[in-house]
């Protein structure tokens, strides 16, 4: 996807197992490093992936996927962003023309959201004091975000680049699922 997306690979990572042939060869002859792991493992392709942007020490992560077309990937990688170690990551996956970012307890975030865009927030790992600023039904620390509430679905941006914060003493962490109008 990176080469068709015109994007340079720097760092190829995983056990390969859904790259086609073709592919690897021209991200090899242009100088791509290759980290291969086994197809039986304990994390996945994005976890490993992750982990190795982590102790680049980035300004910014950008995760393009689309899940492999699996359900099941798709929810794994978009949970795995409220992972606490992942959630203090200036982390933002991108996915059917949506975007996901994550704020951890304790942490503020603007949101690369426009005017009329839809906002949903969802508390992951724990409940999560939220307050929100830009939103048309904006949320305040005492309307606690528990797992599985959809109190924060569906909301929308009443101005570009709405910001949210966490409480620290919250145990969860915010998903903020960004739908462009």
């Amino acid at each position: 996807h990176a080469l068709d997306l015109g994007l340079r690979v720097d760092v190829l990572i995983g056990d390969l197992d859904s790259i086609d042939e073709q592919a690897h060869q021209t991200l090899v002859a242009a100088g791509t490093q290759v980290q291969r792991h086994p197809v039986d493992k304990t994390r996945s392709d994005l976890d490993l992936a992750i982990q190795y942007a982590a102790e680049l020490e980035p300004v910014r992560i950008e995760i393009l996927s689309g899940g492999g077309g699996r359900l099941d990937h798709l929810l794994v990688s978009a949970t795995m962003l409220g992972r606490p170690d992942v959630a203090l990551l200036p982390i933002c996956m991108h996915t059917f023309g949506t975007s996901i970012t994550a704020t951890a307890a304790g942490a503020a975030c603007t949101l690369d959201a426009a005017t009329g865009d839809t906002v949903t927030l969802l508390a992951v790992g724990g409940d999560a004091a939220t307050r929100s600023s830009g939103l048309h039904w904006d949320l305040t620390p005492d309307m606690l975000l528990t797992p599985g509430s959809s109190l924060g679905l569906s909301n929308v941006a009443v101005v570009d680049s709405p910001t949210i914060d966490v409480d620290p003493a919250s145990t969860g962490v915010i998903l903020a699922v960004v739908v462009p109008r």
